[in-house]
């Protein structure tokens, strides 16, 4: 089959889908498919009044794409229902745990039953099955029988400051520890906000926004800087400031599920050299895995040049090559 055009498709354009456009641009036609109604246009609405104008409009979007492939970045899985009623070949890239997730934060809702017949149901339908670590991998081989490519979120070697190290701390001496992501429930805000009040020796910037920046803002010490949303452009300048980068996951799972291989910002961090603590995520030579209330011992350890510095791995080296296997498949 020659593949005339790919069609890319998510309802939250992130930094794993712009590098997956910048890599298969090189091989093939490529166009995205844009939400008529994003997540910013319907901010105000609410989280669940949001979800609940933007993914049906977006499923009806998918229904009626035309392509010879679809590219769907999952989360939430449901809105692509739509293609298993199109003819097209499927690419499940399946790089979030939205059923867990699901389950994790609403636990008695039927809404996490249809999630799992969703999932299954677009696992059997996928012609080529990506995913982002080799947990997720083996995940999918021994519950639903497929093979999945691993395609991790390592950054690509454009990755790299602008300004220098002393130009974004400024006047500021103390240690910076760093924290890059997602204000919400995923993430161990109070065992972070614990571990900045035992360290007023050190600065602690966060970096990023969501649904709990109001109570971070609350509970927050004064040693904490929110400093809100950054463009990705401009990350590599703020991790490259900083004297260690923190991990401090909550993990919804029995068993932690999140690498190295997904966690954007360890591959980030690992290229410009900076040590790594982390807690509720599965063990990885890439940094320091420490319990979620010793996360304080850990950055002392890491500020003290006890943990290793990680090995920078790039999107070109690893996850490119991946990516286009998987792809000569649907030739």
């Amino acid at each position: 089959m020659k593949i005339s055009e790919v069609v890319l498709a998510t309802t939250q354009p992130k930094t794993r889908f712009l590098r997956v456009y910048n890599s298969l641009r090189k091989k093939y036609k490529v166009s995205v498919l844009d939400p008529i109604v994003n997540a910013y246009a319907t901010k105000r609405l609410g989280r669940v009044p949001s979800a609940a104008l933007r993914w049906p409009l977006y499923s009806l979007q998918i229904f009626v794409s035309k392509s010879d492939i679809l590219h769907f970045f999952a989360s939430p899985n449901f809105v692509a229902t739509p293609v298993l009623y199109k003819k097209c070949k499927f690419v499940f890239d399946y790089r979030s745990l939205f059923s867990e997730e699901l389950e994790a934060e609403f636990p008695q809702s039927s809404l996490v039953d249809m999630a799992w017949w969703i999932e299954f149901k677009l696992v059997k339908r996928a012609d080529v099955i990506l995913t982002v670590n080799d947990i997720l991998a083996d995940k999918i081989k021994h519950r639903y029988r497929r093979k999945a490519y691993v395609v991790p979120n390592y950054p690509p070697k454009s990755f790299h400051p602008v300004r220098s190290r002393w130009e974004i701390r400024g006047d500021s001496t103390k240690p910076i520890i760093l924290f890059i992501g997602y204000f919400n429930f995923t993430i161990d805000f109070v065992n972070l906000l614990k571990c900045a009040r035992k360290m007023r020796e050190c600065e602690f910037w966060l970096i990023g926004d969501g649904p709990l920046k109001g109570w971070i803002q609350q509970h927050a010490s004064s040693n904490v800087k929110l400093l809100g949303y950054i463009p990705h452009k401009m990350i590599a300048d703020y991790i490259n400031a900083c004297d260690v980068g923190i991990v401090p996951m909550k993990p919804f799972t029995k068993l932690p599920i999140l690498t190295d291989q997904d966690l954007l910002k360890v591959g980030e961090l690992a290229v410009l050299s900076k040590p790594i603590v982390a807690s509720g995520v599965a063990p990885s030579s890439q940094y320091l895995l420490v319990k979620p209330d010793k996360m304080d011992k850990g950055i002392k350890e890491a500020l003290s040049g006890n943990v290793p510095i990680p090995v920078p791995r790039y999107w070109e080296d690893y996850s490119e090559k991946v990516l286009f296997e998987a792809y000569a498949l649907l030739e």
